[in-house]
C-alpha cells in the first residue's frame, strides 16, 4: 500500500528542510576576506582594525524555537547577543555604541539588520554542515567582506 506523508507548516513559520541546518553548536574563526576594508568603512580606527582583524573569535550559538543566543569570544572579552527572530532588540557595537537592530532567518541564512538612522550594515550568517560563511555589507559604499568559522561542535 502507498502512503502520503503530508507536513504541514503554520503560517510564518520556516520549512522543513530550513530545519535540517543545525545552526547550534561551537564554531572557530578560520579566516577572513576583506573584512579590515568593512572595518575601515564602518569609521574604525587603524588601532581597532588591526585588533579586531587579528584575533580569531570563537562564537557558541543556542537556538531555543526563535530564541538565539550568540556569544562571541575574543581573548579581551566576550559579548552576547540574545534575540527573538523577527523582534526588535538594542545591541552595543564594538565601539560601545547602542543600535536597534532586527534578526530574521530564511532557510539557512540569518541576516542581522541595523534600524534607525544609522541602517550602514547588513550581516548575513549562512550556515553549512561544516560552518558558517558571515557576510558583512557595507550599504553606503557597497563594500562586501566575509568571516569564515569552521564548526567544532
Amino acid at each position: 500500500s502507498k502512503h502520503l506523508i503530508v507536513h504541514c507548516v503554520p503560517p510564518g513559520s520556516h520549512s522543513l528542510s530550513a530545519n535540517m541546518i543545525q545552526f547550534a553548536g561551537s564554531y572557530k574563526h578560520e579566516k577572513d576576506d576583506n573584512f579590515e576594508a568593512i572595518l575601515n568603512k564602518q569609521g574604525f580606527n587603524f588601532v581597532l582594525r588591526k585588533m579586531l582583524g587579528s584575533v580569531h573569535p570563537s562564537v557558541e550559538i543556542t537556538v531555543d524555537g526563535k530564541k538565539w543566543t550568540i556569544v562571541t569570544t575574543i581573548p579581551i572579552k566576550s559579548v552576547t547577543h540574545e534575540f527573538i527572530i523577527d523582534e526588535e532588540i538594542e545591541l552595543e557595537s564594538p565601539d560601545g555604541k547602542k543600535q536597534k537592530v532586527i534578526f530574521t532567518l530564511e532557510g539557512n541564512t540569518l541576516t542581522q539588520k541595523q534600524l534607525g538612522d544609522k541602517k550602514d550594515t547588513i550581516v548575513e550568517r549562512r550556515f553549512a554542515e561544516d560552518g558558517i560563511h558571515m557576510k558583512i555589507t557595507h550599504i553606503p559604499s557597497g563594500t562586501v567582506g566575509t568571516r569564515y568559522f569552521k564548526r567544532v561542535l
